[in-house]
């Protein structure tokens, strides 16, 4: 495999995407391949993230603004000998402006569909009935509204201009053929099986995990109400890992805890916000079963990290963890139920045999069709398939 120079643009917060895109520079850097990385972080945009009105108002300058600035980026990127470009999502607009400009081989990596706009129905039903009332709630939904008419076009130029789509899955890329026409190539994302590996002798009795950002998306209520359903002497001791400092964060913890206190499970439900990086690994391995009850997750490295410490999943039937835990074999697949949720919860705490063949069959799963290696040999062979091109 020949050497390639790289150009790397993302402007990710901390998250799933993130971490995919930095092990992926970190992977692509071991083979020996020259990369520089450039990011939409010295961007700033007026008032965005300070004030959920305010970003709506100014959204049209700070696309503007942003726009420039990835125009003048482009231009010092243009002028650098580079084989080829590796652009991933943006905070300010899912498929950056950076796409548009740069004059070389451009590969993309997109975790999902710009959300806001090809989920609207999901935001209006869900997130703006559960997180405001009244007449704030209709001022949300028309800002809601200006909001995806400002992006949804220049988002789907963005993407419209990179010579190739890569996605993290076979759901993901039915949603990019729905919303943008466009057919993506699916190369899994990656587990560092070196790290994320099974440690037995730290089980803790009972205990299993929810792990995501403080949103409704992720569900942790459904997993809350799901223990609170199984008999009182057989209840597993759920911990959340949780995190986000945004307004609506904020609401759904105060929601969530008061599910809990309401449930009477101050003893078995606990919520954690100070975990950081490996230290997550901990948790995979004390517990019995992680529950990943996300709507519709794209991917999603929750499955894939805790079957990789062997500890098996419960994940809802959705999305792309129809892909990553395989039913009764790594896990257990259930309908978005709280009832059938703890029913399957319940069957694995009380089946050790059951439990300790999934914990096996999933390190095997992961290691086989998971590994970090095999997605950076996928993506140089896109690297040349474009510069054949």
């Amino acid at each position: 495999m020949r050497t390639f120079k790289i150009a790397v643009y993302h402007n990710l917060p901390d998250g799933g995407a993130r971490k995919a895109i930095e092990n992926i520079i970190s992977g692509l850097e071991d083979r020996g391949h020259i990369i520089d990385i450039y990011t939409g972080e010295k961007f700033n945009p007026l008032g965005l993230g300070k004030n959920h009105s305010i970003d709506k108002i100014l959204l049209p300058i700070n696309l503007w603004r942003y726009k420039r600035f990835s125009q003048r980026l482009a231009s010092e990127i243009n002028k650098k000998d580079y084989d080829v470009g590796l652009i991933t999502n943006s905070r300010i607009l899912q498929h950056p402006y950076i796409l548009r400009y740069i004059k070389f081989p451009k590969l993309l990596i997109s975790q999902e569909p710009l959300r806001s706009v090809y989920e609207r129905n999901f935001q209006k039903n869900y997130v703006y009935k559960k997180y405001y009332k009244g007449i704030i709630r209709k001022f949300i939904f028309l800002y809601s509204f200006f909001d995806n008419l400002v992006r949804k076009k220049p988002d789907e130029r963005n993407l419209a201009s990179a010579d190739k789509l890569i996605v993290n899955s076979y759901f993901s890329k039915e949603r990019f053929l729905s919303a943008y026409g466009i057919l993506g190539k699916v190369i899994y994302l990656g587990v560092d099986t070196k790290i994320f590996k099974p440690s037995f002798e730290n089980k803790t009795e009972s205990h299993i995990l929810s792990i995501g950002i403080y949103h409704i998306v992720k569900a942790h209520d459904l997993v809350i109400k799901a223990i609170s359903l199984l008999p009182e002497d057989k209840r597993p001791f759920l911990t959340i890992l949780g995190f986000g400092n945004s307004a609506v964060s904020e609401k759904e913890f105060q929601h969530l805890t008061k599910l809990r206190d309401d449930l009477g499970l101050q003893e078995k439900v606990k919520f954690e916000k100070s975990f950081l990086g490996d230290s997550i690994i901990d948790y995979y391995q004390k517990s019995y079963l992680t529950i990943a009850a996300h709507f519709l997750e794209p991917f999603g490295f929750t499955p894939i990290e805790s079957m990789a410490c062997g500890t098996p999943v419960v994940a809802v039937k959705e999305g792309g963890f129809r892909e990553t835990v395989k039913h009764k074999e790594t896990g257990l697949l259930v309908e978005r139920d709280p009832k059938k949720l703890a029913d399957a919860i319940l069957y694995l705490l009380e089946n050790k045999e059951i439990r300790e063949k999934f914990s096996e069959n999933g390190v095997s799963w992961v290691k086989s069709n998971f590994c970090w290696e095999t997605t950076i040999t996928k993506i140089e062979e896109e690297f040349l398939a474009l510069m054949k091109k």
